[in-house]
């Protein structure tokens, strides 16, 4: 049976990999993970990558399969050493600008393989000569994120996402986020909430944030790059708990959805408007259009599914 070494990111109560681990087993692997951001918070990155070489070693897996999102995790001598025990591949679901992320691909040729949340990033590397690099989307957790089965609405529409546009991050969609809240607000007042960090609802936990998504009738998705293929993981929740969603356009959603089947999208404020006052409309439409994504995207598009397209773009 192949075997996994599996660096999860977990940070309670926003993440938790089990759905990525549910993936692997549910692929045959045999599965072990390590709470690597745990371990460094409790005993310093140094020990915490002792830790990682020393349990890799004992375990002697087929592939490691880190969840690593930013470089000062795991230093070279700890990414080297790791390559020398398994097939290593690293996963982010972080973008950044390429004075951010170019640790990524410095690291990329020492490592199996290497997957990007955008198509930037894997052409970047291309340009580089690097060619063990894929794009990949996420997914969400669906035990977490499923419809309730209920008709009853706390509100027409919802948004969760957090506020950006006045701290110190680089997010170059952050000011277009809060003022799509400002002008859903000034027209639905109290029919619309947003949750999240510096949000009016502040910072909910996945499983308040899945009944939000079950208790509106409408959700909308707005991701804080515009960048090919990339989407945040917001839009799996959405769709995974039954709510309609209607997605800020982003390139490439046309090569996983139908327009009007699965979802619909907007490309402006004025069209999110419309959209709404559509959907809001039409019960019946709506309801047809979002179930048909939450049947869609839980058969299709689970971690599941994602780590089958992962060990078969590697070939492990």
């Amino acid at each position: 049976m192949t075997s996994v070494f599996h660096l999860r990111l977990d940070s309670n109560p926003g993440y938790r990999s089990d759905a990525i681990e549910k993936g692997f087993l549910e692929n045959g692997l045999a599965y072990t993970g390590f709470d690597w951001m745990r371990h460094r918070y409790e005993y310093g990155a140094e020990k915490m990558r002792q830790e990682v070489l020393s349990r890799a070693a004992l375990i002697k897996p087929d592939i490691i399969f880190a969840h690593i999102q930013n470089s000062e995790a795991l230093d070279e001598k700890t990414w080297d050493e790791l390559s020398k025990i398994a097939y290593t591949i690293n996963f982010t679901f972080d973008v950044r600008y390429v004075d951010e992320i170019k640790w990524m691909y410095d690291l990329a040729p020492k490592l199996g393989h290497t997957f990007f949340a955008c198509m930037e990033d894997v052409r970047n590397c291309n340009i580089r000569g690097i060619k063990n690099v894929s794009h990949s989307h996420s997914s969400c957790d669906m035990n977490v994120f499923k419809s309730q089965g209920k008709n009853l609405y706390a509100f027409d529409v919802a948004f969760c996402g957090n506020r950006y546009d006045n701290v110190d991050i680089n997010f170059a969609k952050a000011k277009e986020r809060q003022e799509m809240i400002e002008a859903l607000e000034k027209k639905y007042s109290s029919r619309f909430m947003a949750y999240g960090l510096g949000q009016k609802g502040g910072l909910i936990a996945p499983g308040v944030e899945a009944n939000v998504y079950n208790f509106s009738r409408i959700s909308i998705n707005q991701n804080n790059f515009d960048l090919t293929e990339y989407t945040s993981d917001r839009l799996w929740r959405i769709m995974a708990s039954g709510s309609l969603c209607l997605a800020k356009y982003f390139s490439g959603i046309e090569k996983i959805f139908k327009k009007e089947v699965h979802l619909d999208w907007w490309n402006n404020f004025e069209e999110l408007t419309e959209l709404v006052e559509f959907y809001l409309s039409d019960e019946k439409e709506r309801k047809a259009v979002a179930e048909c994504g939450m049947n869609y995207v839980r058969e299709n598009h689970s971690w599941t599914n994602r780590v089958e397209n992962i060990l078969k773009t590697c070939g492990v």
